[in-house]
């Protein structure tokens, strides 16, 4: 009797136990609906560039590693103001690694939060580059899915990196977009930005003081290094933030590098790269600056690429629609008597060169004006370069 009536507790208590983990797990999306945000909702709440899939923030031991997948952004309406998109909260996209998985991870976070950019740690370049290999990287790419962007000191995101930005967005659907430098943008193209892109992160980086002994005062110097690092050690795209993306690259990552001419037969434009991780070329590129000088202008980031290319022509392709019009050539894509005509529709991309036409890229919105480079700008927020322009 005595062990009929154990096997009854135990047999009981075993049903108990069977009942509340059934309830627990029916309920478990339910319990934690307060605190996870799902794609639909997402979108629903946002239209942001979100995942397709998403991966809820739970312990490191349940993690799973799906390929990301993304989707184009929201197109902008014509009347848009940096206040248009602001909302009480956005999502916020971090990054974790285990033992074995990654995950990019989404949560909901209220606008104003700070920072305003979750961080993966400098010192941990390993978790980074298991998350390219897992999630940013496949169908025989050999040039992942990433966008670096490098800058030093506290700075305001100015209209031009907000374009820059969105392009990248659109048309190359990276898995991440990477802030890399000592200070998180800030401003009212910034705020705009962190609810259209939520795939951004920033790591933490010290501008580089000198390289291979020799010293580096010129900031855009520093920049060039820590650009020619981020490639070998990642790869992936690095942009100037005056850079637009104007059409897909996918044609071009089964490439090892890719770069563009600035002037043909001349030089190379280091403001777009386009390189797979541990490039032979970018190696070759950074072993040059051995004999760096800091009171040279463009040699070591324009002129000495050029001359390595054509030393080792297998080592890369180089095109001619990076970088066209030119520098020397701006007044193309600026003139709004379009006495010059330009056709752009090969182009990858354009440099928009703001820092010595800054004036003629202004609050007005070059997005209004009536010449080639408004009409590119067109592409990239409405998907027409005739949309909006005479509102």
């Amino acid at each position: 009797m005595s062990a009929s009536k154990t096997f009854t507790g135990v047999f009981l208590c075993a049903l108990v136990c069977l009942l509340v983990y059934a309830v627990l797990a029916t309920n478990f999306s339910t319990l934690t609906r307060p605190f996870f945000v799902s794609v639909g909702s997402l979108i629903n709440q946002t239209r942001d560039l979100v995942p397709q899939k998403f991966v809820s923030y739970i312990p490191d031991s349940l993690l799973s590693s799906p390929q990301v997948q993304y989707v184009t952004p929201q197109l902008l309406p014509c009347d848009w103001t940096p206040q248009t998109f602001l909302r009480p909260t956005r999502s916020q996209c971090y990054v974790t690694c285990n033992v074995t998985n990654t995950v990019i991870a989404f949560r909901e976070v209220p606008s104003n939060v700070t920072p305003s950019l979750t961080s993966l740690p400098a010192n941990n370049t390993s978790c980074l580059k298991r998350v390219i290999a897992q999630h940013c990287n496949c169908c025989g790419r050999k040039i992942p899915k990433i966008a670096h962007y490098v800058r030093f000191g506290p700075y305001n995101l100015s209209l031009d990196a907000f374009i820059s930005v969105l392009s990248v967005a659109r048309f190359v659907k990276p898995c991440l977009i990477v802030f890399h430098g000592d200070s998180i943008p800030h401003g009212p193209y910034w705020s705009a930005l962190l609810h259209l892109v939520p795939n951004m992160v920033h790591m933490h980086a010290v501008k580089p003081t000198e390289i291979f002994g020799r010293k580096i005062k010129v900031v855009e110097h520093a920049a060039d290094v820590k650009r020619l690092r981020l490639m070998i050690e990642y790869g992936g795209m690095y942009l100037d933030t005056d850079y637009v993306v104007l059409r897909s690259l996918d044609d071009l990552l089964k490439e090892s590098v890719v770069l563009g001419y600035e002037h043909k037969g001349r030089s190379i434009c280091n403001g777009f790269l386009v390189s797979e991780a541990n490039s032979t070329f970018m190696q070759i590129w950074l072993d040059n600056y051995k004999d760096f000088n800091d009171r040279q202008w463009a040699e070591h980031s324009v002129r000495r690429p050029y001359r390595l290319s054509v030393q080792h022509p297998t080592l890369l392709k180089v095109v001619e629609t990076f970088h066209k019009p030119n520098f020397a050539e701006m007044h193309v894509y600026y003139d709004r008597k379009r006495v010059a005509k330009f056709d752009w529709s090969d182009n990858y991309g354009l440099h928009f060169y703001t820092r010595v036409v800054r004036k003629q890229f202004n609050q007005k919105r070059i997005d209004k004006q009536d010449n080639v480079i408004g009409d590119m700008v067109r592409h990239v927020l409405y998907s027409d370069q005739h949309a909006c322009k005479n509102m």
